[in-house]
């Protein structure tokens, strides 16, 4: 494996949330244990755009860098820490629970790692 493979499994981790999110919202945040109401939903379509919009960035990032893939590997690695920081405060204060955090509370620990890995000089 390498950090140009580890790009476009991270994009397609972020359409599979994004497809969720924009047209199966209800059921996607459902899982999360979200009480369900019309904004709500809005919101997560909007979040939906953004994690396609993440897809794209990640996919198009490794064609893009060049020589600098390492370093944005390392950015892919804060965002990835962030990501998780959040999840996990989410799912530590009961805010969300379910599957839905706890798998991409696990994907992010998983990508985090590799993009750490494979971005050392």
């Amino acid at each position: 494996m390498n950090l140009k493979t580890i790009f476009k499994i991270q994009s397609l981790i972020f359409f599979v949330n994004g497809t969720m999110l924009i047209f199966f919202t209800t059921s996607f945040l459902e899982m999360a244990n979200f009480t369900m109401t019309p904004n709500l939903v809005s919101l997560g379509q909007v979040f939906g755009c953004a994690a396609y919009t993440l897809g794209i960035i990640s996919f198009r990032t490794p064609d893009i860098a060049g020589d600098a893939i390492k370093d944005y590997g390392k950015l892919f690695f804060l965002g990835q820490v962030f990501f998780g920081l959040m999840i996990g405060w989410h799912l530590f204060t009961g805010v969300s629970s379910g599957p839905t955090p706890a798998i991409n509370l696990a994907i992010n620990i998983i990508f985090g790692t590799l993009f750490l890995m494979y971005s050392k000089d």
